[in-house]
């Protein structure tokens, strides 16, 4: 599973809409702060201070997090509307108390660094095909700590990552808030600065083709069409289901007992023998572990083509996403990639059908703000294809489809 932001906005340039210049100016206890970082969250859109501390930037409308960041100094962020904005930004950074003169933080190379790694890299950029394309050309910054009782990894980055996604043709700093694994699910969060990467002619038409492939059907697809009621004109499908038990399989408790018995069990038995109908407690107990591959819930339909006001409403110009279960979300233009349903442990992988995720809430409700983001992207969870695909296929918010390729 995999937990990520979403955002909106209709199929429409950017440049027919209307921009607004910020101007702002960054101090600190010293007076004005030269080359300080600028930046929008999520977006491509970012400058550096000059002498006088000053910055300017044209931003579409909408809402957005403005951070502001310098190495030794807290980090700076507020959320704001191009709606409301009038005056000039003023902007002071503190030194961080935290930060160590002089010393040079190391991660701890223990045993299992490798694969938490491999964990990490798994979780979140995915296993599409443009996770293979994706670097972290500082790993060293990462720190992992790895609860085996819980079987919960967590990680922090000590600087922001520095990645390099070479199918879309973004560099990335990537500053990590927050992140943890557990065995359902993956929860993280963090600012983002995108830039485009430099490329000629060649990789300029394959990273605009691959972008438009990663957006379509994506998260920031999915609800720019809920915002603009065109879902169906989309290529979108959503149904509503529920979770619930899966009666094929037994419980945690019932396998914890199985797995003791048959540990402690003395008597002579074939394990290897096929058991249809059990016919001694042996018997049951094998049987018992071996359903234990089985999936612990199965999905029950029970509402076809969600309509729109089961599943959002308005408060202002807000959107709410407000609805009960999970959400089916069924894109149709698409096919999965082939290697969605391929694991080592099946022998016959599932026929490729259109790509299908599953939204739940974390919380009562989520509000999506007019820039077409979630204002807390930790409300929602999602899983399915949107979980396989992960960070490698993110885009940034002023991301538009191309007019033409």
């Amino acid at each position: 599973m995999n937990l990520s932001r979403f955002l909106f906005i209709f199929f429409i340039s950017l440049h027919g809409y209307a921009q607004t210049e910020i101007d702002g100016k960054v101090i600190t206890a010293a007076g004005p702060l030269q080359n300080a970082t600028v930046y929008l969250n999520n977006t491509t859109i970012g400058s550096i201070t000059d002498k006088a501390g000053n910055f300017r930037l044209r931003v579409p409308e909408g809402t957005y997090e403005l951070i502001v960041s310098y190495v030794g100094f807290t980090t700076h962020q507020e959320t704001f509307s191009t709606n409301s904005y009038i005056e000039p930004f003023v902007i002071e950074l503190t030194e961080d108390s935290n930060v160590l003169d002089e010393v040079v933080l190391k991660p701890r190379y223990d045993s299992l660094r490798k694969y938490h790694l491999m964990a990490f890299h798994e979780s979140f950029f995915g296993r599409a095909a443009t996770a293979k394309s994706c670097r972290i050309l500082n790993e060293n910054v990462l720190q992992f700590d790895y609860d085996a009782r819980t079987n919960v990894l967590k990680a922090e980055a000590t600087a922001p990552l520095k990645i390099i996604n070479e199918s879309l043709g973004y560099e990335i700093e990537y500053d990590l808030i927050t992140y943890t694994l557990t065995t359902n699910a993956l929860a993280y969060l963090g600012r983002t600065k995108f830039k485009e990467a430099q490329g000629g002619k060649a990789k300029q038409k394959k990273w605009i083709k691959q972008r438009k492939k990663a957006y379509l059907g994506s998260q920031h697809h999915f609800v720019k069409s809920l915002r603009a009621h065109r879902l169906k004109e989309d290529g979108f499908i959503v149904h509503q289901f529920n979770r619930i038990p899966n009666p094929q399989r037994p419980t945690d408790a019932q396998l914890n007992y199985a797995r003791k018995y048959i540990k402690n069990y003395k008597g002579n038995y074939d394990f290897s023998k096929n058991i249809k109908v059990p016919k001694t407690k042996i018997d049951s107990m094998i049987l018992a572990v071996r359903k234990s591959s089985l999936p612990k819930t199965i999905d029950q339909l029970y509402k076809k083509n969600v309509p729109y006001k089961d599943m959002m409403y308005s408060v202002g110009n807000d959107s709410i996403l407000k609805f009960d279960n999970f959400l089916s979300v069924i894109y149709t233009k698409a096919l999965e990639e082939p290697n969605y349903h391929q694991s080592p442990f099946q022998r016959k992988r599932k026929k490729r059908g259109p790509q299908t995720s599953a939204v739940t809430l974390l919380t009562e409700q989520a509000t999506l703000d007019p820039s077409g983001d979630i204002i807390n992207p930790l409300d929602i969870l999602v899983d399915g294809y949107w979980g396989f695909t992960g960070f490698a296929q993110a885009l940034p918010l002023d991301y538009t489809l191309p007019e033409k390729e």
